[in-house]
């Protein structure tokens, strides 16, 4: 199941390393073509609050540690899943009137 591994807040999402990331929950997808964990590294230089990984990601080692400074971690068994959800509750939260 999905295991919340150091908790948080982040103002925002993101799925891209080389955007805004500070603040922000970067949800690491993985791809045919690309894989999201390999960046959780840059992510983390990047000032992401939070890190939302699969089962089988290793962490980086300031995540490992539990530095105090290392952004949160969840893993999931599927973070495209995760984030599909994680989207239909702001928009359940987030009607507009």
């Amino acid at each position: 199941g999905d295991v919340l591994v150091r908790g948080g807040a982040a103002t925002g999402v993101t799925t891209d390393s080389r955007g805004d990331c500070a603040g922000r929950l970067f949800v690491a997808l993985r791809g045919a073509n690309h894989d999201g964990h390999a960046f959780l590294a840059a992510a983390t230089a990047a000032g992401a609050a939070g890190l939302l990984v699969d089962g089988a990601a290793t962490l980086p080692a300031s995540e490992r540690r539990g530095d105090r400074q290392a952004p949160y971690v969840v893993r999931v068994a599927d973070t495209g899943a995760a984030l599909l959800d994680l989207a239909a509750e702001h928009r359940r939260r987030h009607r507009a009137k």
